[in-house]
């Protein structure tokens, strides 16, 4: 047996871990093999989100206020295995072959385009994260867990990044992925048959009126609507956006926004109005059912092409945002006006952040908060997904993975340090979403059953 095969049967992919974890992880100099980055208790010293209080329950686990608690927040970052043993990183961590690419998003497949940049991703395939109090599921099981239901992911492209790993994580039990304009899909919906589809692979299903579907094994859907700036206000008026129907039919919606409200709203002023104003959208317009999952936003760091592991703590990762001035800012946010008084050389000075990344974090308690004022079988079925363990991945970034490709137009484009490569870090969000609806969500009731 070849040193790459022994490598892959001793550390099976993803879906098939017998701890239930998934290999994610670093880039450049890592420890030795066995090596971990433990957790650190809250990074704001006890805050919590928007400077809510958190709780700590009898196992020493930190929980968020309004719902976003969760054990698997209190873990470590572990080297589970040496790095220059992972022969492809998709089958690896997928255990089957990610597709070659030629399109405007196949620089996320970050080891496909350089030989360093297969190392990077090796490197960062040999992290898991490790809860103390609580075990982690692996994905198989999912597609009969959800049977003929359907799951939409709502989102900017964090979330199709979502989307593409879950998807990809359930190996042989998804289809492929087709992309459909959305009056085929009325179409689909009022039983007609649809003679053409096409593939989003290189494109993430970019467009208004553009769905992505993939079909699984047990008779499930999972569909996509990447949706950018304009999100926010689409959902506060979803009964006029071109994908209601699709909407008002699923049985789970996972939904993010993502980091684009600081774009009409800099000092966050009116993110609890917006959080209140869709939450009684989507109780208006879902079917009783439904159930509803709400993502936490993830934090970018800059200087990522230079991660060569996990950061110590979340305080680490958000240190690198902070103010100037120290921690004590690190959880308080400027209002607009504050922001209107402040001097240029004051305004340059205060923010390392000038994508405002840590500001969806520090006000998405609200969405739990909203959610707890609607009728109590909506509030019920409302649930807030707290991935904020993957902050401390500074590693596993794209960063010049775009630059490595081969159209020299890449040269331009600047690092990204917000969007994770595949396989990668980001492949955690999927797996916390499918233990979280396991638990949480009954599974589908098999056909025969008894009622």
């Amino acid at each position: 047996m070849s040193e790459e095969a022994s490598a892959e049967a001793a550390v099976p992919a993803a879906l098939e871990a017998a701890d239930g974890s998934l290999p994610s992880g670093s880039a450049g100099e890592v420890p030795p093999a066995g090596g971990s980055v433990e957790a650190s208790p809250p990074p704001d010293g006890g805050r919590g989100l928007g400077g809510r209080p958190w709780q700590r329950d009898g196992e020493g686990s930190y929980s968020f206020p309004n719902g976003m608690d969760g054990d698997h927040l209190r873990g470590r970052w572990e080297q589970s295995c040496d790095p220059q043993r992972i022969g492809r990183p998709d089958h690896f961590a997928y255990g089957r072959s990610l597709p070659v690419l030629q399109g405007g998003f196949d620089y996320r497949f970050c080891f496909q385009q350089s030989a360093n940049e297969r190392l990077r991703s090796a490197e960062a395939l040999s992290w898991s994260w490790r809860p103390d109090g609580c075990r982690l599921e692996p994905v198989r099981g999912f597609s009969e867990w959800l049977g003929e239901r359907t799951l939409l992911f709502v989102g900017d492209s964090l979330t199709a990044q979502h989307f593409y790993s879950l998807v990809w994580l359930l190996g042989g039990d998804a289809g492929t992925e087709e992309l459909l304009d959305l009056e085929s899909l009325l179409r689909v919906e009022q039983g007609a048959r649809v003679d053409r589809c096409t593939t989003s692979m290189n494109s993430e299903g970019g467009g208004a009126s553009r769905v992505s579907r993939v079909r699984l094994r047990h008779g499930g859907v999972v569909y996509k609507v990447m949706r950018h700036g304009e999100l926010e206000d689409e959902l506060r008026n979803l009964n006029r956006v071109s994908w209601l129907q699709l909407v008002r039919s699923v049985d789970i919606l996972l939904l993010n926004v993502g980091h684009w409200h600081h774009r009409r709203d800099p000092g966050f002023a009116r993110y609890e109005e917006d959080a209140e104003a869709v939450t009684r959208q989507l109780e208006l317009q879902l079917k009783p059912s439904a159930h509803v999952v709400y993502r936490t936003t993830n934090v970018g760091h800059p200087g990522c092409e230079s991660a060569a592991r996990p950061l110590r703590s979340r305080l680490e990762a958000w240190s690198a945002l902070a103010p100037e001035g120290g921690d004590a800012d690190l959880f308080t946010w400027n209002s607009t006006a504050q922001l209107a008084r402040q001097t240029k050389s004051l305004k340059d000075s205060l923010f390392r952040d000038p994508h405002s990344w840590r500001g969806p974090p520090l006000f998405e308690a609200a969405w739990a908060a909203s959610a707890a004022r609607r009728r109590p079988d909506f509030a019920r079925r409302f649930w807030l997904l707290n991935v904020s363990f993957v902050d401390q991945r500074a590693d596993g970034h794209v960063a010049g993975a775009m630059r490595a490709g081969v159209l020299g137009s890449r040269q331009r484009f600047p690092l990204d340090c917000l969007h994770y490569c595949f396989p990668g870090p980001a492949d955690y969000w999927a797996l916390a979403l499918v233990n979280l609806l396991r638990r949480q969500v009954p599974a589908a009731r098999q056909r025969g059953a008894a009622a």
